[in-house]
C-alpha cells in the first residue's frame, strides 16, 4: 500500500483511491488471464448464438433482435466514451490544477514526479480499456441470450400444435447442448 506523507491528513477519498488502484491492478490481470485461457469458449458461445439456427423467422422477432443489438451497441460506445474522456482528461486536470500524481498518493523519494505521473495515467487507462473489454464481451453474451429467449419464447407461442411444439423443445435443446 501506499506510503503518505503526512497520516493525520488521511481522508477516506484517499484511502478509496488508493484501494481502488490495488484492486484494479490485481483483478484486471486476472480477468485478462481468465479471457485469454476461455477465449476458445467464449468465440464458439458468441458464434453459436449469432449461428443461422438461431436467426429470426419473423419480422417481429427481427424488430426485438435490432431493438436489443442497438442498445447493447449503445452501452458499448456509452462505455468506451466515457471512459476515453475520462482517462484522457485525468492528467489533463491534474496538470492544471499543479498536482504531481493524478490520484492521491504519495511519491518515493526515488523516482521522479514525472516518471510517476504518467505510470499513473497509463495505469488508468490500462485499467479503464480492460473494463470496457469485459463489459464488451459480457453484454455480447448477455444480450444475445436475452435475443434467444425471446425469439424462443415468440416461436412456442406462435406453436397450435402440441406434438410441434415438443419438438421444438427437443430441437433447442439439442443446439444447446
Amino acid at each position: 500500500m501506499y506510503l503518505y506523507d503526512k497520516r493525520e491528513t488521511l481522508t477516506v477519498a484517499d484511502f478509496n483511491s488508493v484501494m481502488f488502484i490495488h484492486t484494479t491492478n490485481v483483478t484486471n490481470p486476472m480477468m485478462v488471464a481468465c479471457i485469454f485461457l476461455n477465449s476458445e469458449h467464449l468465440h464458439a458461445m458468441i458464434c453459436q448464438l449469432e449461428s443461422a439456427a438461431f436467426q429470426p423467422n419473423s419480422h417481429k422477432e427481427y424488430l426485438y433482435i435490432y431493438e436489443w443489438k442497438r442498445s447493447g451497441y449503445f452501452i458499448k460506445k456509452l462505455f468506451y466514451g466515457v471512459n476515453g474522456f475520462l482517462c484522457s482528461f485525468l492528467p489533463i486536470i491534474a496538470i492544471l490544477q499543479g498536482k504531481t500524481a493524478p490520484l492521491t498518493t504519495y511519491i518515493p523519494p526515488w523516482i521522479h514526479w514525472r516518471v510517476y505521473f504518467w505510470f499513473q495515467s497509463t495505469v488508468t487507462v490500462y485499467n479503464s480499456t480492460m473494463a470496457s473489454i469485459y463489459v464488451s464481451i459480457l453484454c455480447t453474451l448477455l444480450i444475445e441470450a436475452i435475443i434467444q429467449v425471446a425469439c424462443l419464447k415468440e416461436r412456442l407461442e406462435s406453436i397450435e400444435d402440441r406434438r410441434c411444439l415438443e419438438e421444438c423443445i427437443d430441437h433447442y435443446s439439442e443446439i444447446t447442448t
